[in-house]
């Protein structure tokens, strides 16, 4: 199986460079997994490709890809990698930003519900006012209305129902995994007020 590896990101964390893919090339061997080494380079070998590890993968790709079958991405959004026009081409997606991002999410709910910005301010004019954050309020018994609910919404729910947060997850169907209330899209003029 000849396996196309194209992740290049301006971002230096989401950038696969060949050490982290040492273990695919061991697997495979060099002549069976090519790492590309820019976008023209990937076009070119697309008519080669089996299996593609990539990032993106716009429409136009997979005429150029005659012999493709499997496609993965650690993207964590559906609308990196265009719908397969067939079904003998399996597309598989990432499920493991889920911690990651929730983690990130409760920093930044945290940070803006305690006002952090303003004391590290304050904390800079060696200022200690303790009126300062009287806006403050506690999360417990607070609302919160999770838009998508899939896996990383599940993951951000989980942490802050251990702050006692109320949950509203909302999708498209109204229903969901998590042991909370759903809703649908549509319908959040109803639920916003």
């Amino acid at each position: 199986m000849k396996l196309l590896i194209n992740l290049y990101s301006p971002v230096d964390a989401f950038c696969g460079s060949k050490e982290h893919f040492q273990p695919l090339f061991e697997i495979f061997g060099e002549e069976q997994c090519i790492l590309a080494e820019s976008k023209e380079h990937f076009k070119s070998l697309l008519p080669e490709a089996e299996a593609i590890f990539c990032w993106n993968f716009p429409k136009e790709f997979y005429s150029l890809a005659y012999q493709l079958k499997l496609i993965v991405t650690p993207a964590a959004g559906r609308d990196w990698v265009a719908p397969a026009p067939s079904p003998e081409i399996q597309v598989e997606f990432s499920s493991f930003h889920g911690p990651m991002i929730a983690e990130s999410f409760l920093a930044m709910m945290l940070f803006f519900n305690n006002q952090f910005s303003k004391q590290l301010e304050l904390q800079g004019q060696k200022t200690w006012d303790r009126n300062a954050c009287v806006k403050r309020r506690l999360l417990k018994n607070q609302s919160l209305l999770i838009l998508g609910c899939g896996n990383i919404g599940q993951h951000c729910a989980a942490l802050v129902k251990t702050l006692g947060m109320k949950l509203v997850g909302a999708n498209r169907r109204g229903i969901g995994e998590g042991d909370f209330s759903y809703a649908k899209m549509s319908e959040l003029s109803d639920i916003i007020e």
